[in-house]
């Protein structure tokens, strides 16, 4: 006897993260001034002629005047059409693929460039909670993980250090691992121009998709319990809010990891942009996901490291393909 099928489970906009996304058409999802500009004077210009012309006209003056103000308006006109092409490049670049209706609320964290000999400080509602640094030499007691000899970065909370790795390929993966092993971990995949990255730490799992032509101020982060999270990036630093129920160095590990995917994103985004000014249109999308040496510490030496039970050992620059 077959089983009966089951229900179909109607989404509506209350069950959605976030209460669905904004509607593809919200001005909201284009948070370029300089594409409004553009796009402001294709609409005021015809208005202005117009205005003009009945003004002049009506009142009895000068025909000639109006003609001039006119052509002087039909000249900005056409001069804001040439730069509609200027603002709808703008406007792509820029574009929020992931709003939502409305967002959570919870603690504030930030990711700002650090003080001098720190590479950034993680803040939480204003108050320093870790910091990111580079750190030379390896830990005692283990093999040299590096022969570049290039310092290791780790993010300090509580006086724990915790060591950040990263390896490419066509699923990429940054983690963050301590002494007894991984306690956060960003995985990457590759759909075309999307990437979906998935952040783990302790048992909470977040979400966050990404294309990689775009360069918005804004993303949304999603959580296991339906919910969403804005994401704001600002001259190099990286804004978030976070379920208040986390764990000091689990809400660290997750601001740490996203920043880093989302500085590595921005790079990346840059260079395709300037590649299709030079008309090289067929950038490759994977290869600069590619494992970092050196100065970031990702790459792992001789001893296969970091290792471990969870399979996240260092390699080359395809160490993440399946």
């Amino acid at each position: 006897m077959s089983a009966p099928p089951e229900p179909e489970v109607e989404h509506t906009a209350s069950s959605l993260p976030g209460g669905g996304p904004v509607s593809r058409w919200s001005p909201s999802r284009v948070p370029s001034p300089t594409a409004w500009i553009w796009f402001g004077l294709v609409v005021l210009c015809p208005v202005l002629g117009v205005t003009a012309w009945l003004g002049a006209t009506g009142s009895g003056g000068d025909v000639d005047t109006a003609v001039w103000i006119i052509l002087g308006v039909g000249m900005v006109w056409i001069l804001a059409l040439a730069g509609t092409g200027v603002g709808i490049g703008a406007a792509r670049d820029v574009l929020v693929i992931d709003d939502v209706r409305h967002h959570a609320v919870g603690p504030r964290l930030s990711v700002r460039p650090g003080r001098t000999g720190v590479v950034a400080d993680v803040e939480l509602d204003g108050e320093t909670l870790a910091e990111l640094r580079d750190v030379t030499g390896s830990r005692s007691g283990r093999k040299k993980r590096r022969s570049s000899g290039g310092p290791r970065r780790v993010l300090r909370v509580d006086g724990v250090e915790y060591e950040l790795y990263r390896r490419g390929g066509r699923r990429p993966e940054v983690f963050l691992r301590a002494e007894d092993g991984t306690v956060a971990r960003a995985r990457g995949y590759a759909h075309r121009r999307l990437r979906d990255w998935e952040f783990e730490a302790g048992e909470r799992l977040f979400r966050l998709r990404l294309d990689v032509r775009r360069n918005p101020p804004r993303r949304t982060l999603l959580d296991d319990e339906g919910r969403a999270w804005r994401v704001t990036h600002t001259k190099g630093s990286v804004e978030l809010q976070l379920p208040d129920e986390m764990k000091r160095i689990g809400a660290a590990a997750v601001a740490v990891l996203l920043h880093d995917v989302d500085v590595r994103a921005r790079e990346l985004a840059t260079r395709l942009q300037v590649a299709k000014g030079d008309g090289e249109g067929g950038a490759d999308l994977t290869d600069t996901w590619g494992s970092d040496s050196g100065s970031d510490g990702s790459s792992g030496g001789s001893d296969g490291s970091p290792g471990g039970s969870d399979g996240a050992s260092g390699g080359g620059s395809d160490g993440g393909t399946p």
